[in-house]
């Protein structure tokens, strides 16, 4: 048989958008506004962490890795009469699992 070589990455990290003056607005000849629908600024953050490992088998390896993500979506709409903030936030765990076999050289 042999031994088996394990392999492990740990790292973690953010991201963050905001986005002014995002519009909707009917138009004419893409020039001209006629109508603004919504009109305001989006910010998107994106907080994550992941653990990534690698078993060498010999001919067979095996990488199962795992990430977790956190991701808060807002909205401030600036037509709105009144102050009208949106927001949502979702947290996903994403397994992933990834396996390779090289045959030997005489295959």
């Amino acid at each position: 048989m042999g031994s088996t070589l394990v392999n492990a990455e740990l790292g973690a990290g953010f991201r963050k958008n905001q986005v002014s003056d995002n519009e909707l607005s009917y138009t004419k000849n893409r020039r001209d506004v006629l109508q603004r629908l919504s009109w305001g600024q989006v910010n998107e953050e994106n907080y994550y962490t992941f653990l990534k490992t690698h078993f060498d088998f010999g001919q067979l390896s095996v990488h199962p890795c795992l990430r977790l993500d956190h991701m808060t979506f807002g909205y401030v709409e600036h037509l709105a009469a009144a102050y009208r903030s949106l927001q949502q936030a979702e947290t996903i765990l994403s397994p992933k699992l990834k396996a390779s076999y090289s045959p030997g050289r005489k295959w």
